[in-house]
C-alpha cells in the first residue's frame, strides 16, 4: 500500500472514530444506561393521574400569580411555578427574566429590588379583573397554598449556580413543606446543589429538546444525559412531550421514577399520554386533562 494510501485511511479511520465518539457523548441516549435510584414519591402521587397546573392555571389567569394558584387549588390540580432571586435576595415567582412580558414595567429581576417589584401589575396585561396583582414571593405562595396542594418549583438557571438553591432550600424548610413540594431545573447543577443544601427535598429533572435555547448542540446534548448522573440524584422525570415517546415512559418508570409530561394543551397529545401510561401532565389548561 502506498504512503498516500495509508494517510487516507488513517483519515478515515479517526474520522469515523471522532464521528462514534461524538455520537455515543452527545446523541446516545445515555440517560438509559446510567445508574438509576430514585427515591419513592408515593407521598406526592394519589392513584390518579397528576394533573399540574403549569404557572397557575395560566389559560384562565395571569401566569405565576396568586390568582392563578387559587384558581388551580379551586380545581384541585397541582401547581407548577417558576422562581428567581431579586437584588435584595428574595425568592420571586416569575418565569422571565425580566418583567417586561408578564407586568407593567420594564427591567431586570435580579436587578431589581423587592420594594421595586412589589410596586408592579402583573395581573391587568391578562384581563381588567386581574387589575392589581402583584408578582408574589415563594414564602407567600406557601403560606396562601397550604400543603394539601403539590406544588413543582422551579428554578430558573442562570450563572449563579449556588445561591437560588440554597434561597428555596430555605424557604421549604422554614414553610415545613418538604413533603408537599419538590423542585425541578434542567440545569443538573442546580439540582445537585440542592442536593447540597437539603437532601430530604424531592428533586425532579427537567428534560426536552432545547429548541429554544441558545446553547450549542453539543451543549443540549450533554445537559440531557447528564441528567441522569450521581450529580442530580433526581426523583421524577418532567419530559417535553413532543419529544417523549412510549419506550422512554416505559423505560423510566421501570427504573422506579415517575413520569411527568410538559406542556401539554392539546387534547389529541393528552389522550396519547394518557394511553401511554404517563404518570402526570402540566398544562396550562388542566381542565382539558380531566
Amino acid at each position: 500500500m502506498t504512503r498516500k494510501r495509508l494517510a487516507i485511511s488513517a483519515f478515515v479511520a479517526l474520522a469515523g472514530a471522532v464521528v462514534a465518539l461524538s455520537w455515543f457523548l452527545f446523541a446516545a441516549p445515555l440517560y438509559l444506561l446510567m445508574p438509576h435510584a430514585p427515591r419513592n414519591t408515593d407521598a406526592l402521587f394519589g392513584d390518579e393521574l397528576a394533573i399540574v397546573a403549569h404557572r397557575g392555571v395560566s389559560g384562565e389567569a395571569p401566569e405565576n400569580t396568586l390568582a392563578a394558584f387559587r384558581e388551580a387549588r379551586r380545581q384541585k390540580t397541582w401547581i407548577e411555578l417558576d422562581v428567581t432571586l431579586c437584588k435584595t435576595g428574595e425568592v420571586i415567582v416569575i418565569h422571565d427574566d425580566t418583567v417586561d412580558r408578564t407586568t407593567d414595567g420594564t427591567g431586570v429581576v435580579e436587578d431589581m429590588t423587592i420594594q421595586e417589584l412589589r410596586k408592579l401589575d402583573a395581573g391587568a396585561w391578562f384581563g381588567g379583573e386581574f387589575t392589581h396583582e402583584k408578582l408574589p414571593t415563594l414564602s407567600e405562595v406557601l403560606a396562601v397554598i397550604g400543603p394539601d396542594t403539590i406544588i413543582d418549583i422551579e428554578l430558573k438557571t442562570d450563572d449563579d449556580k449556588k445561591s437560588l438553591p440554597l434561597a428555596v432550600a430555605k424557604v421549604i424548610e422554614r414553610a415545613k413543606r418538604a413533603d408537599s413540594v419538590f423542585v425541578s431545573s434542567f440545569d443538573p447543577f442546580m439540582l445537585e446543589q440542592l442536593r447540597f443544601a437539603s437532601p430530604e427535598i424531592y428533586r425532579a429533572q427537567l428534560v426536552g429538546s432545547y429548541e429554544d435555547s441558545d446553547l450549542a448542540f453539543y451543549e443540549k446534548r450533554a445537559l440531557r444525559n447528564l441528567a441522569f448522573t450521581a450529580k442530580v440524584q433526581p426523583d421524577l422525570i418532567l419530559w417535553e412531550h413532543t419529544v417523549l415517546g412510549p419506550e422512554v415512559i416505559e423505560r423510566l418508570q421501570g427504573e422506579g421514577y415517575r413520569v411527568l409530561a410538559w406542556t401539554v394543551d392539546e387534547p389529541a397529545d393528552i389522550q396519547r399520554l394518557k394511553d401511554q401510561g404517563i404518570d402526570g401532565i402540566l398544562s396550562n389548561f388542566p381542565r382539558r386533562v380531566k
